[in-house]
């Protein structure tokens, strides 16, 4: 039997630490992040296009509600693979747990399981 004293506890309702994951920008964390706050002009995506996190945040913020996307929605991503518009789809996609249906050869599933 060994001693709880050496234990570091993390009690998620303590309200110092509630406070500061409250702080924490809601961005994801990067290297960038790490070293100082993440700026909504920070680019989040360089490619054929630069995109930067407020860019991102609009344009898939735009496709979630032009799409009407919830929970319950399937994502069949048809955009090339690295490309910002596959990106923006991903991100709409996971800002309401929408399910992401990769296609395959342009098939799009029927929904019957084989």
């Amino acid at each position: 039997s060994g001693s709880t004293d050496a234990l570091d506890w993390l009690a998620l309702d303590d309200p110092t630490l509630v406070a500061e994951i409250a702080a924490e920008s809601p961005r994801p964390v990067t290297y960038a992040h790490r070293t100082r706050a993440l700026r909504g002009s920070d680019a989040a995506f360089v490619g054929e296009q630069i995109l930067s996190y407020d860019d991102l945040a609009a344009a898939s913020a735009q496709l979630r509600d032009r799409a009407e996307l919830t929970y319950e929605s399937e994502i069949v991503q048809h955009e090339e693979p690295g490309s910002s518009a596959a990106l923006i789809e991903l991100v709409a996609a996971g800002t309401v747990g929408a399910s992401v249906v990769l296609d395959d050869d342009s098939a799009v599933p029927t929904g019957e399981c084989a």
